[in-house]
């Protein structure tokens, strides 16, 4: 394996690869025309890890919606007390409770990625990224405004996946 590591080695040119790299396209493509498109092919992945991640997170808590509102159920002596009609509006209200704790909590960890989307234009510009978009007609309004747009654009949309998440497990019980 040396011997053909050094051989492949000493085949190549100085700075370049082993593999010949291929053309790519010669005009872009619609959808990467503008700083915003730029920014959501660039944060693509993360952005899916970040939804997919939440909408599991709510199926999560969903999940046990069933077996908190059985918590007053479980009690004899609530049930002889309230009635079916009381047990099942204090079964209710329980979970509404619960639910409306953890909206608040995906709300707090949806926003992680819509922070983490505008911070990367600080980072970016720090890194001398952004100088290929700066040498184009872009203002700087522009570049800010798409960073803005699509933080909160992703925010929104996983705490709605949350919320989703938790609603389709809570009622698949």
């Amino acid at each position: 394996m040396l011997l053909g590591a050094v051989g492949l080695a000493n085949a190549r040119d100085i700075g370049a690869g082993l593999v010949e790299p291929r053309a790519g396209r010669s005009t872009a493509s619609r959808f990467l025309q503008g700083p915003l498109m730029l920014l959501a092919r660039l944060e693509r992945t993360s952005t899916i890890i970040w939804l997919i991640g939440l909408f599991v997170l709510g199926a999560a808590y969903g999940s046990i919606f069933g077996t908190v509102g059985d918590l007053v159920k479980s009690n004899p002596m609530m049930a002889k007390l309230l009635g079916n009609s009381g047990v099942n509006a204090a079964n209710r209200a329980v979970v509404l409770g619960l639910a409306n704790t953890l909206v608040v909590i995906f709300a707090v960890v949806a926003a992680v990625p819509a922070i983490s989307i505008l911070l990367r234009l600080n980072a970016d510009e720090r890194k001398g990224y952004l100088e290929l978009l700066h040498a184009a007609p872009v203002s700087r309004l522009r570049l800010f405004l798409s960073h803005t747009i699509q933080a909160v654009s992703v925010g929104t949309l996983a705490l709605a996946l949350g919320v989703l998440g938790m609603a389709v497990a809570g009622n698949a019980r």
